[in-house]
């Protein structure tokens, strides 16, 4: 599985779960300047904007965690671009910022959520 394969499918698990559970996605593949929201979501009084990472466990790499990719960096980039994008069409709904890792463990996914104060 290619990574751009890997980090598709896991975007796509996670829109999955957060449509079984209450969410309207109201955007993927956002494109800003600087950066990209890669699922925005609205559930009951918020917008929730996340930042999707992918991981496919081996044996060699079971150490490895995909959420310290979401650095302070990467966060600034995010917030800069729901500015840009989903702030216009949501001024008044508070917004709450997500990191969803997808481990994938023979060929099955796993899925955590961690809010990004």
């Amino acid at each position: 599985m290619s990574t751009r394969d890997k980090g598709q499918y896991a975007e796509e698990v996670v829109a999955q779960e957060l449509t079984s559970n209450g969410h309207v996605i109201i955007g993927r593949n956002i494109y800003g300047k600087g950066g990209e929201l890669d699922i925005v979501s609205r559930k009951g009084r918020y917008i929730y904007v996340y930042e999707v990472k992918s991981h496919l466990v081996q044996e060699r790499s079971m150490d490895y965690d995909p959420f310290f990719a979401v650095n302070p960096q990467k966060v600034e980039r995010m917030r800069h671009v729901y500015y840009q994008k989903v702030f216009p069409q949501y001024p008044s709904i508070p917004v709450r910022f997500v990191a969803a890792r997808v481990k994938i463990i023979n060929s099955i996914p796993e899925i955590d959520f961690v809010e990004i104060l």
